[in-house]
């Protein structure tokens, strides 16, 4: 669909739903129609904001609670917004059995056997509790939505972490990888409080190289092979190349140093496209994502070494840059989520892996 079909449907949605279409409804209205979330990401917008910002139609109201309401303002479908205006609203019945209310009760209430709580669902929106890692930016389910189970981890320091693991190696990342352990590792998750950031072993939600090295500066032990994805959360942060590279090294050599891990046995992976960031408008970020992963490349050639008998002394490279990208260069957004998340370790929205992107994640990683 292009700009012009998506907007139209948008359009007739919002004049169908007589006093304005609540904001957060909007995208699983479209999907029930279409088949699929609003491809704002496709028509070259971050956010599903910043496309109905771009709709001059398309006005914003609030009610006396606070909440806000699309409307739409247009000389061609004026009209109907008169009749819809006018309508009489159905009648429906007042007396209904014990049963019915049971079963509508039931429907609308999820039982949080984890966190002992109850989290309602209106509408078959998505309410973000304690035992979710990922909610939606545009507050709207997921085609793969599955709700892990969280711990909260009540130690004060752990100082011999081996997990995840996955092909015989430890993650090491940032939510992609994160991402991986929850959705098919099924690893157990865990956060220190309430709203803190999830983590399982070393993928931590929002983690950036720097953090990464302060954990391990606190560790005895981690394990003897390991898989490293991390960098992204520094991009969204703005930081500049030369600081990304300084990290990084340091983060290689306190690896290689502390734990005595050989860079055969080290896998690096470039940053995955980061799918809500395009160099139109996020120029600065987008051209220090392409220089450090390409940075990341001549790392992995520039010790390319073989030993007497002929074997491989270098570090393992998975280039998800490369693997995640169109034959033009472009991003495959076929490989990534509808919609950009809320994660619970930065402000910073993310678009992640679907589930055939987290599937190709897997197998690059393992034949690496």
């Amino acid at each position: 669909m292009d700009y012009v079909e998506v907007t139209n449907v948008v359009k007739a949605l919002i004049v169908a739903r007589k006093g304005g279409m609540p904001v957060e409804e909007l995208d699983s209205e479209f999907e029930e129609i279409e088949g699929r979330y609003i491809p704002y990401l496709k028509l070259g917008y971050n956010t599903l904001f910043d496309y109905l910002q771009d709709v001059k139609e398309i006005r914003y109201r609030k009610n006396y609670n606070g909440d806000i309401f699309l409307t739409v303002n247009d000389p061609k479908v004026n009209h109907l917004n008169e009749l819809i205006k006018n309508q009489k609203p159905a009648r429906t019945n007042k007396k209904r059995s014990r049963r019915q209310r049971k079963v509508h009760n039931k429907r609308h209430l999820d039982y949080d056997v984890n966190n002992n709580s109850f989290d309602c669902q209106q509408h078959q929106q998505y309410s973000p509790s304690i035992s979710s890692g990922y909610k939606s930016a545009s507050t709207s389910m997921s085609d793969d939505y599955d709700r892990p189970m969280i711990n909260i981890d009540t130690r004060r320091r752990n100082n011999y972490v081996y997990e995840p693991i996955f092909n015989r190696k430890q993650l090491i990342g940032d939510d992609f990888l994160l991402q991986l352990a929850i959705k098919e590792l099924k690893v157990p998750i865990w956060r220190k409080a309430e709203k803190s950031a999830l983590y399982t072993g070393l993928c931590v939600s929002g983690q950036t190289i720097r953090q990464c090295i302060r954990k391990l500066d606190t560790m005895n032990a981690i394990s003897d092979r390991i898989t490293i994805m991390l960098g992204a959360v520094d991009i969204y942060q703005g930081r500049t190349l030369e600081q990304m590279r300084a990290d990084y090294r340091e983060l290689l050599n306190l690896i290689e140093i502390k734990f005595n891990i050989p860079r055969t046995s080290i896998t690096l992976c470039t940053i995955p496209p980061l799918a809500n960031l395009s160099f139109r408008i996020d120029f600065e970020k987008c051209s220090t994502l392409h220089l450090f992963n390409n940075w990341l490349r001549n790392i992995w050639r520039e010790y390319c070494e073989f030993d007497m008998n002929g074997y491989y002394l270098n570090y393992s490279l998975a280039d998800f840059d490369e693997t995640f990208r169109n034959d033009a260069g472009g991003i495959n957004y076929n490989y990534y989520q509808n919609d950009a998340r809320y994660v619970s370790g930065t402000r910073q929205p993310w678009v992640l892996f679907n589930g055939r992107g987290r599937k190709l994640a897997l197998h690059l990683i393992q034949y690496s």
